[in-house]
């Protein structure tokens, strides 16, 4: 009798590690969200000002009119690093119907402008590039992981975000479709 009940408090115990493993996952890794409030509402994008490639003010209203892809990242996180191929590839293709923001996390120490614009250099990519100085753009938006993303539709409104790293050109397409 004894080791029946072990056999069955054992089979209950594993099930409660696979499903709190799971919960655990969707929570850190797939970490993808629809932007809507509790009553149905759309989310509104909140303006903000970054600089580009000369240190000229831009302010994210700017390209309100077209849909956006609006990728924080820094030159030190390789999830950051690791997708941007995938954007490269995309902007290729699509970059006249959409808006790509690939906006360099700038917090002065570990990552300057400096450090982005290498970066960006070095691996020949040519999608647009601005910076969040001082993160104001990252406070606004909660980012508190790289990379983060945002899909904002055309009319100002976001449409999904993903924490973490998008790990496919499909999958970023995907997203895109959402917003065009």
């Amino acid at each position: 009798m004894q080791s029946k009940l072990k056999v069955l408090l054992s089979v209950v115990l594993f099930f409660l590690v696979i499903f709190g493993v799971s919960k655990v996952y969707n929570t850190l890794v797939v970490n993808t969200e629809t932007n809507v409030t509790e009553n149905g509402e759309k989310v509104m994008y909140t303006d903000f000002t970054m600089q580009d490639k000369d240190g000229n003010e831009v302010l994210l209203s700017d390209f309100i009119g077209k849909p956006i892809v609006l990728n924080f990242w820094a030159s030190w996180c390789p999830p950051c690093k690791a997708e941007m191929a995938d954007f490269q590839t995309v902007y290729n293709e699509m970059g006249d119907d959409v808006e790509f923001i690939m906006l360099n996390a700038v917090d002065g120490s570990r990552e300057t402008v400096a450090l982005g614009k290498k970066h960006i250099e070095d691996n020949g990519f040519t999608f647009p590039v601005y910076h969040d100085v001082g993160q104001s753009a990252s406070i606004i938006y909660g980012v508190n992981a790289l990379p983060s993303t945002m899909f904002i539709d055309e009319e100002g409104y976001i449409v999904a975000s993903k924490k973490g790293m998008i790990q496919s050109q499909t999958e970023l397409e995907e997203y895109i479709a959402l917003i065009s």
